[in-house]
């Protein structure tokens, strides 16, 4: 009997999303390890924001809550009986995901274009004054971006730590192994 594949979307802990192409079985163990994840998600999360408050490198900082979610999978589209078939739905949905992303970096641009045009408008004497004062607007939350940016990837880092802390297998004891022969 040939191998059934499936197209699955997965979703990262930063909301980034991703395509692969996987049997059922590996579909299966990824829902599985999915469903570990989840279970440990919370205790990981307030394990990670007391190390946030305790770490001299984000003291005085507010812990981005939306930067470590439970990551998750979903199937796309159908079983395909051969992987060709399977290989060109996820080339699809790949493309698809491209578009999106190309979209909204597009109305990035065009909200920053519209706002600098709104801000020239009003007396023809403050029309260079208004523009230089949108653009000075532009890059301080262009900086505030990239600093949230920065805390958002550095609470992720340390979720991550944490997460597979928790789940990493515990080692046995190993005392009884230490006491010697009876």
């Amino acid at each position: 009997m040939s191998p059934k594949y499936l197209v699955v979307e997965i979703t990262g802990h930063d909301g980034s999303e991703e395509f692969d192409l996987m049997t059922p079985e590996e579909f299966r163990t990824l829902v599985s390890d999915l469903r570990r994840e989840k279970m440990r998600h919370s205790k990981a999360l307030a394990l990670t924001m007391r190390d946030w408050e305790k770490s001299e490198q984000t003291q005085g900082q507010n812990f981005p809550r939306g930067a470590a979610a439970p990551r998750s999978a979903r199937k796309v589209g159908r079983l395909f009986a051969d992987r060709e078939a399977a290989e060109k739905k996820l080339a699809r949905c790949e493309e698809k995901l491209f578009e999106k992303q190309q979209r909204e970096a597009e109305r990035k641009r065009e909200k920053e274009k519209q706002f600098i045009q709104d801000q020239r408008k009003g007396p023809r004497a403050s029309y260079k004054q208004r523009a230089d004062a949108a653009r000075e607007k532009l890059r301080r939350d262009n900086e505030r971006e990239q600093l949230r940016s920065a805390l958002e990837a550095r609470a992720l880092t340390m979720y991550k730590e944490r997460l597979a802390d928790l789940l990493a297998p515990a080692e046995p004891d190993r005392t009884e192994d230490k006491a010697g022969p009876p």
